[in-house]
C-alpha cells in the first residue's frame, strides 16, 4: 500500500516539475523581490498591506513562495506569447484583428 502511494506521490511531483522550468524561476524570484522591495513598502496603509503584514513571518514567506510558483508558472505557459509579442507579431490572432473579416 505504502509503495503504490509513493509511486503516485512521486509521478505528481514529477508532473508539477515538468511544468516549472528553471530557467523561469530566477525571473520569478527577482520580480516579486523586486516588488517586495519597492512596492509592498507603500501599501503598508491599504488593505493589501495589511492582510500581508499582520501575518507572521513563516506565513510572509509562505505567501511569497506561492507568488513566486505562480509567476513562474506564469512566465512558463506565457514564454512563447511573450517571444512572438516582442518579435512584433498581434497578442490576439488575425480574425480578432480590426478590418478584417
Amino acid at each position: 500500500m505504502l509503495s503504490g502511494f509513493i509511486t503516485s506521490l512521486s509521478e505528481l511531483v514529477a508532473l508539477i516539475f515538468q511544468t516549472f522550468r528553471p530557467p523561469a524561476l530566477l525571473p520569478a524570484m527577482m520580480f516579486v523581490l523586486a516588488n517586495e522591495i519597492l512596492v509592498l513598502p507603500n501599501l503598508k496603509g491599504t488593505s493589501i498591506g495589511i492582510l500581508f503584514y499582520s501575518r507572521d513571518q513563516s506565513a510572509q514567506v509562505l505567501i511569497l513562495a506561492v507568488i513566486v510558483a505562480l509567476v513562474t508558472y506564469l512566465l512558463t505557459v506565457l514564454n512563447f506569447s511573450f517571444i512572438r509579442f516582442f518579435e512584433g507579431y498581434p497578442l490576439l490572432g488575425w480574425p480578432f484583428q480590426w478590418g478584417r473579416v
